[in-house]
């Protein structure tokens, strides 16, 4: 069997036709919402200028010297995190390599958290345009923007802007594979196993940031759960309830898979520092 020279090259072009339908959509919506795109490419601008006019502060050390450009690799970095922390890699990891590229003064390494903090902005415009409209996306966004809360991580070297921005992709993944599932009333996993696996990857990387976001975890898994309980089909429950399970627990497993061995050791050596003192809590 042959093969001719016209399958060959459609072969070959496959991947760039691809690339090129991306890039043409990619074009097509930025210039359709262009308005938020303007807004959020200022406020970054706002926020980077304001980057250097506080210098460093203690946790911000901590993220930039101890666990970051003050050790040869970062190898070596999360090992010291691992001996002396209880807290996961990920933003540590993320932050060595980026001041690999752009330097570890204020300005470069709060630019991360500054990118971070704008791409949450845009997931929360594109999901409330989704299901609103985009005038009330654009509000939303807006707001979220300029609030204290998205200013000052935005202008710290510290995960909670990682946090943000997973959080924002996580719920976005979400409401919008419910949204499908009921719409279509197709409940498949297999159906929608791309969405699944970012939805699972972003809630792994979440809880790879910083433990306290096993909370936020639950808070997601209530309202899925309460959002299946209304429309999935009764007859459906039992093989729900099993996906439910597997689809919501694959990121504390795969968190304990990778960072087990350091946190459950080191928080039961740490416990004392959580315990609150009766003495001081009575006064």
């Amino acid at each position: 069997m042959t093969t001719s020279s016209t399958d060959t090259t459609n072969t070959r072009s496959a991947p760039t036709r691809h690339l090129r339908d991306l890039g043409a959509a990619t074009a097509r919506w930025l210039a359709h919402h262009q308005l938020i795109v303007a807004f959020l490419v200022a406020v970054f601008l706002l926020r980077f200028f304001l980057s250097d006019v506080n210098s460093y502060w203690n946790d911000e050390i901590l993220s930039v010297v101890i666990y970051g450009a003050g050790n040869e690799t970062v190898v070596d970095a999360i090992r010291k995190l691992a001996n002396n922390s209880i807290h996961p890699p990920l933003y540590q990891f993320l932050l060595y390599n980026w001041m690999l590229v752009f330097g570890d003064v204020e300005t470069a390494t709060r630019s991360l958290s500054n990118l971070y903090v704008t791409l949450a902005g845009l997931f929360l415009y594109v999901t409330v345009n989704i299901h609103w409209s985009r005038r009330t996306a654009f509000f939303a966004a807006a707001a979220f923007s300029i609030t204290n809360l998205t200013i000052q991580y935005g202008l710290e070297t510290r995960s909670y802007a990682q946090t943000i921005l997973l959080v924002s992709i996580s719920s976005f993944v979400l409401i919008r594979t419910l949204s499908a599932m009921a719409k279509e009333q197709n409940w498949s996993l297999r159906s929608h196993w791309f969405s699944i696996l970012v939805l699972i990857g972003a809630n792994t990387a979440l809880t790879l940031t910083h433990y306290y976001n096993l909370f936020w975890l639950l808070a997601q898994a209530l309202f899925a759960l309460v959002f299946l309980i209304v429309e999935l089909p009764r007859d459906l429950w039992i093989r729900g309830a099993i996906a439910f399970v597997a689809v919501f627990a694959a990121a504390p497993v795969l968190f304990s898979i990778v960072w087990g061995w350091v946190f459950f050791p080191q928080f039961r050596t740490r416990a004392e520092e959580y315990q609150v003192d009766e003495v001081a809590a009575r006064t």
